[in-house]
């Protein structure tokens, strides 16, 4: 353990907005403010648990994530039909 370890983002104060690390995500990742949680309910939620003891990213395991969802995914659902294009018309 190191003598001073660095505050978590989870010690920020309590505040309506979002901490300062939501908000660099939100605007680098271009993602809806909507999409992130209730901050106080995510901290006092992540209040029981010991954030350094989580399992590292595994970088393989992100790749292989990306791939179903980006080339996977949309192979699978064009195999569907689209709206419109069924060969008898519906009621």
């Amino acid at each position: 353990m190191h003598p001073n370890p660095s505050p978590s983002p989870l010690a920020l104060p309590l505040t309506p907005r979002p901490p300062a690390f939501l908000l660099q995500v939100h605007r680098a990742h271009q993602l809806p403010v909507g999409d992130f949680p209730d901050v106080t309910k995510f901290r006092n939620t992540m209040l029981g648990h010991e954030l350094t003891k989580f399992p590292k990213l595994d970088k393989h395991q992100v790749e292989a994530l990306e791939s179903v969802l980006s080339v996977d995914i949309p192979r699978l659902l064009a195999m569907f039909p689209q709206v419109g294009t069924y060969p008898y018309p519906h009621p």
